[in-house]
């Protein structure tokens, strides 16, 4: 069953510091993605360096930064789209006096396992 959702705030975070809050949206075999909201808090809110097992697609809805994306750096800022690989080890830093948002698909859908490191390790380093 899919379930409409007006409003991003509506779904209750998974992981809220100052440094990121995230959301997951919708994630499952029978979607065949999983898409997560994550906010980075202003003045250097960041996630920490990561891979994940399938490929991901990164929206900049608002903020301006930078990535970290194997061995470059990418500047990034409202519009930009990322495309990571499977395994190829990145991470967003928020440089904005406001809050950086990103939409990130995955595709295929994440196992439970990669969801519950997504949302626990990633939140254990992250500066803010």
């Amino acid at each position: 069953m899919i379930r409409l959702i007006r409003y991003i705030y509506e779904i209750p975070p998974a992981v809220k510091s100052e440094a990121r809050t995230s959301r997951l949206v919708l994630s499952g075999s029978d979607v065949r993605c999983t898409v997560v909201v994550t906010d980075l808090g202003a003045n250097g809110g960041r996630n920490s360096l990561h891979s994940h097992t399938v490929d991901e697609i990164i929206h900049i809805v608002t903020g301006k930064g930078y990535c970290r994306l194997g061995n470059e750096t990418v500047n990034i800022n409202d519009g930009s789209v990322l495309y990571v690989k499977a395994n190829v080890i990145h991470q967003q830093v928020n440089e904005a006096s406001e809050q950086m948002r990103m939409f990130c698909v995955f595709v295929p859908s994440l196992s439970d396992s990669e969801l519950a490191t997504i949302f626990m390790s990633h939140h254990e380093d992250e500066g803010g």
